[in-house]
């Protein structure tokens, strides 16, 4: 009574059948959706970052924001500072929520040259005083 993922579950029983069937459309599904939301979330962190790298009044808060999910910890970031962005922006923060909570990787791992471009953030905008 084993099953495969190949559609070879013809020996079993019909009801067992619907179940590994179900159960290999949710794993596909599930699938499907982490890869859409690490597409969407690497586009849009690649978009934050461009920001967080600028002087504009939302670099700071983009910046902070993608510190926060950095570390946390060492990096606290005010939630209703995201009140302050555009609706645009707004939507690429969310999108890096999405890509962040798969935990895949570290956040500054999903770019090239991560580590170097955090740094530059830190500098820029890692003081807990601003």
């Amino acid at each position: 009574m084993t099953a495969t993922t190949n559609g070879n579950t013809a020996h079993l029983p019909p009801d067992e059948k619907a179940e590994v069937d179900r159960l290999i459309q949710f794993l596909e599904d599930q699938r499907r959706d982490r890869d859409r939301v690490r597409m969407a979330g690497v586009g849009s962190l690649k978009v934050l970052v461009d920001i967080a790298l600028g002087h504009t009044g939302q670099c700071r808060v983009v910046g902070r924001f993608l510190l926060g999910l950095y570390s946390g910890p060492q990096y606290r970031f005010d939630l209703t500072d995201l009140r302050m962005l555009d609706a645009a922006v707004h939507e690429h923060c969310i999108k890096v929520l999405w890509l962040d909570h798969t935990l895949e990787r570290e956040i500054e791992k999903h770019i090239t040259d991560g580590e170097a471009i955090w740094q530059q953030l830190i500098s820029m905008w890692g003081r807990n005083d601003d």
